[in-house]
């Protein structure tokens, strides 16, 4: 037994080890936010005789407007120390679109159509045999389609989308809302997906949509799971308030100088999406498109997508425009903005950090389970060991003791007892001290030991002429 428990010290898996594992923090931490208070960062403004003019969106909010549509994406948040989730919310605008009755898409495309029989020329080219397949524009003079000729769609591309009052509805007395007019039949982009469409042959007609988006007051609940490696994730949901319209001036005395903000960011939605796009007759197996540039920065913001049916355009774009509107919103209200002097004031959120730390975990169950198969194992052996001398009636050992009582030999007849030749224990106390001479060593061991010894005369060619036979001597444990 006291040979088998080393052994188990030796075979013990590890129960002690330094695991990597995740800790759950609950804290108030501190996130940048700029409010919509905070008129001069998103829209410029003229104070003149006691009240505010609104001059058009800032220079920071075209900058990263910009940014969302080269990403289409929520713009990245500043990166955290931590894993960190936590939810905050705000008053602030968001946008829904629908789709519009049929009477008035009729009348949007008999207006359009106007532009392929007339001879107006854009950038030298002509409408005449063309399809157009987007056409983004905000009310102008009145807030109704009634306004929407020929004519009035030509004065548009004329005039382009530069001034702020190309992209901001002034005229809807209940919501600011822009008007997007589809007509995405028989097209679709490369394979590339780069932007460029191509024509689908034998394809059946797929009937013109109009898209209407329109401007409210909403409370939002947003959630932010955000990463250290820069991985985030943010949903958010809204709850309608009022509708939003907008305004050119507004009294110093009136507390709702945000509103301004509001709107500039209704202006840099429109000047993303009132714009138009047309397609020239196939040249060579291609389509040429011309139009304003914005949409085609990204081309996932554009109606005609390879993987999507034409007649399912209208509501792939309301959800990319709300979409669209949404990570702006919030992209500019909490998102790291670079060659930004950030006069953002920190706002305090519950938040749950989670986070890896070394830890040591002590598993004694290990340890257990293997001394205790260990001293199973031992006792064991231990009962075989009592039940075998027990049916002998003696125990055995393979000393060197037990092997000379057993051997036959004439000059050991003398020195062991017959009593004592059946080799068991335990050994008797005159064999103690008996030497047992090999070969030429006998006549050494005589005169060594002169008392009780023995001579083992063993064949002298097979021993004899051997020098490094050596002499055994049973003394005590020695002898064993």
């Amino acid at each position: 037994m006291r040979r088998t428990l080393p052994l188990a010290a030796i075979f013990t898996p590890g129960t002690l080890t330094v695991q990597s594992e995740v800790h759950t923090l609950f804290s108030d931490i501190t996130v940048p936010e700029r409010h919509l208070s905070d008129v001069s960062f998103y829209a410029a403004t003229l104070h003149v005789n006691e009240s505010t003019t609104y001059r058009g969106m800032s220079v920071e909010t075209t900058r990263n407007v910009g940014r969302v549509q080269l990403a289409n994406a929520l713009l990245p948040l500043p990166r955290p120390d931590t894993n960190v989730t936590y939810t905050t919310s705000f008053a602030g605008p968001a946008l829904t679109c629908s789709r519009m009755e049929a009477a008035d898409v009729d009348l949007i495309g008999d207006a359009l159509n106007g532009l392929l029989e007339s001879t107006f020329i854009y950038h030298g080219h002509a409408f005449s045999n063309s399809q157009i397949v987007y056409f983004g524009w905000v009310p102008q003079t009145e807030p109704n389609l009634n306004e929407a000729n020929t004519t009035f769609f030509e004065q548009l591309i004329d005039e382009g989308n530069s001034a702020s009052s190309a992209n901001l509805d002034y005229v809807s007395q209940d919501a600011a809302r822009i008007y997007v007019y589809l007509n995405t039949s028989g097209l679709t982009q490369d394979s590339d997906d780069d932007g460029q469409f191509k024509r689908i042959p034998d394809t059946s007609s797929t009937p013109a949509a109009m898209v209407t988006c329109k401007l409210y007051n909403a409370s939002y609940e947003v959630h932010f799971d955000v990463r250290t490696t820069g991985e985030q994730s943010i949903s958010a949901s809204t709850t309608f308030l009022n509708w939003q319209k907008t305004q050119s001036k507004i009294s110093d005395n009136s507390s709702s100088l945000g509103a301004f903000s509001t709107q500039a960011l209704m202006e840099a939605f429109g000047w993303t999406f009132t714009q138009f796009i047309y397609v020239l007759p196939p040249s060579n197996g291609s389509a040429t498109i011309y139009g304003t540039h914005a949409l085609e920065m990204n081309p996932a913001l554009l109606p005609v997508q390879s993987d999507v049916d034409a007649s399912d355009s209208a509501d792939y774009m309301m959800h990319q425009m709300e979409d669209f509107f949404q990570n702006m919103t919030l992209g500019l209200r909490y998102a790291d903005l670079p060659n930004h002097s950030d006069n953002s004031s920190l706002t305090s959120v519950n938040a749950t950090s989670k986070f890896f730390r070394a830890d040591y975990v002590y598993e004694p169950e290990a340890l257990i389970i293997a001394y205790a198969i260990s001293n199973i194992i031992s006792l064991l052996c231990v009962m075989i060991g009592v039940f075998a001398i027990y049916q002998n009636g003696a125990s055995f050992t393979n000393y060197f003791s037990t092997i000379v009582r057993v051997t036959n030999h004439l000059d050991l007849e003398e020195s062991i007892d017959e009593k004592d030749r059946s080799g068991a224990d335990p050994l008797p106390s005159q064999l103690a001290s008996t030497v047992v001479g090999l070969g030429q060593q006998r006549e050494q061991v005589k005169q060594e030991v002169p008392k009780r010894s023995a001579s083992w005369s063993w064949n002298e060619h097979a021993v004899s002429d051997d020098p490094d036979w050596q002499t055994a001597t049973l003394r005590g444990m020695g002898l064993r």
